[in-house]
């Protein structure tokens, strides 16, 4: 409410009664011991964390992850990362990945699982933020690409999802997050859509107005019928 404090000065016509005075003092008071606690709180878990100080400046060294976010991932998932058979080990125990109910060739259920109640919330958290990162655009030419097709929560999962694999990563190998390896997937994803466009869809449209396609060494023929 900071920035409409000029409009609420504006709304308030008469005086405050002695009641409405003591229940907003007790508000504030409340207000500001909350904030102590929170404090309070930060100085001990900075005091917890600090032997693991290395790992934590590793992983916040992602795109959309600050050392508090950091802190919080690596006391859900630990440092050694040994305990997980691969990244994809990981994604599923922090519930990251969509179930897989499928009977008789039909899918019926595929929303991702109820684990990691506390590491998925702060992923999603992470992700939101990723994908405002204007220094790695990957992770929001990728949020973008997903919401075409599957809209923004599963679009925002599937970017936790690269988060978690991204962490995995550093903290298995001991590497801070690398930039240019994810320049480099963007130049070739954007130069492959101006080079070879989806000649597939172009095809089966063309069919669709009745022409025949010869395809031969990636051009296309058509030849009205």
């Amino acid at each position: 409410m900071i920035s409409k404090a000029d409009e609420i000065k504006l709304s308030m016509q008469g005086n405050i009664s002695k009641e409405q005075k003591s229940k907003m003092s007790i508000c504030l008071n409340h207000y500001a011991y909350i904030h102590q606690c929170i404090f309070q709180l930060d100085n001990a878990i900075e005091l917890l964390s600090s032997d693991f100080a290395s790992q934590i400046k590793l992983v916040s060294s992602a795109p959309g992850i600050t050392p508090q976010s950091a802190t919080t991932i690596i006391s859900e998932v630990g440092t050694n990362m040994s305990f997980f058979k691969d990244a994809k080990h990981i994604c599923s125990w922090a519930g990251v990945v969509p179930q897989n109910n499928e009977s008789a060739g039909k899918k019926k259920n595929v929303h991702i699982s109820l684990a990691g109640v506390y590491l998925k919330a702060i992923l999603v958290q992470c992700a939101n933020a990723a994908i405002k990162d204007k220094s790695c655009p990957y992770f929001k030419h990728r949020y973008d690409s997903i919401k075409k097709r599957r809209e923004h929560k599963r679009a925002i999962i599937a970017i936790a999802r690269m988060l978690l694999t991204c962490i995995y990563n550093m903290l298995l190998k001991n590497e801070a997050f690398d930039n240019s390896i994810y320049e480099e997937y963007l130049k070739r994803e954007n130069t492959s859509k101006h080079i070879s466009p989806n000649l597939d869809r172009i095809i089966l449209f063309l069919q669709s107005q009745g022409f025949e396609v010869n395809k031969i060494d990636n051009d296309i023929s058509p030849i009205t019928t």
